[in-house]
């Protein structure tokens, strides 16, 4: 009798089986969690059975695009067909902007993005331009310069930019050579200045040399009170 009691008390609800995540060679696996609630927690164990995922999933993880989402009572996890975690955090969306995609994603009352490409965390923007060397960007209303690690490239706000590219004439053993620099001309509320590429303050600009910076400067498209300019000297 006392054994059968210990059988009858001993049973619980059925753990539920591995579910395969597609073709990753990953498996999510549950655990019990609440006897009481009969409910489960899952985790991610790859092709040779290791744990790669604890047990925190409140479901199996599903399909994100070529990824994985796993969700928590308050965050998700977004990891990819190794097992690696790639982001933590809350209402993740698939995003491309321009032709960069990205996972758009909310931490602590921040909103990110997650660049899948370079595999790089930027804070987000209302609107962002990338570029190969840094990001412009319009955050109500200033505007702005991010580089791939997410600074601030010049002090904010600023009200208006204009890219400056410098094509300099210079000779270098008996040649003529083009050295190229470029150079941030923006306006805030206390006037114009100019930055190098960095973002270091160069010098306070006069009305003359606006004037010469906005002549046949190119309008973006984009971002409005963005501009280029090519130039042979400052």
């Amino acid at each position: 009798m006392l054994a059968a009691a210990c059988m009858i008390t001993s049973c619980g609800p059925k753990t539920p089986e591995p579910v395969k995540l597609g073709n990753s060679g990953l498996t999510a696996h549950a655990t019990l969690q609440d006897k009481a609630k009969k409910t489960f927690v899952w985790g991610v164990k790859d092709a040779a059975g290791q744990q790669v995922l604890d047990n925190v999933f409140v479901a199996p993880p599903i399909a994100f695009e070529e990824f994985f989402l796993g969700e928590q009572t308050d965050k998700q996890t977004v990891f990819d067909d190794a097992g690696s975690t790639l982001i933590v955090g809350q209402n993740c969306v698939m995003k491309t902007i321009q032709t960069t995609r990205c996972i758009s994603y909310s931490d602590n009352g921040n909103q990110f993005l997650y660049l899948i490409d370079k595999g790089l965390v930027l804070p987000e923007k209302d609107k962002m331009l990338f570029k190969k060397d840094q990001i412009f960007y319009l955050s109500g209303e200033t505007l702005g310069v991010l580089n791939y690690g997410g600074k601030d490239i010049l002090p904010a706000p600023q009200k208006e930019i204009i890219y400056l590219t410098v094509n300099k004439k210079v000779k270098a053993k008996g040649k003529t050579e083009t050295q190229t620099s470029n150079y941030y001309a923006a306006k805030d509320d206390k006037g114009w200045n100019l930055y190098d590429v960095d973002g270091k303050l160069v010098r306070k600009l006069a009305k003359w040399q606006i004037k010469k910076y906005q002549k046949a400067a190119t309008k973006d498209t984009e971002l409005d009170k963005l501009s280029y300019n090519t130039l042979t000297s400052l």
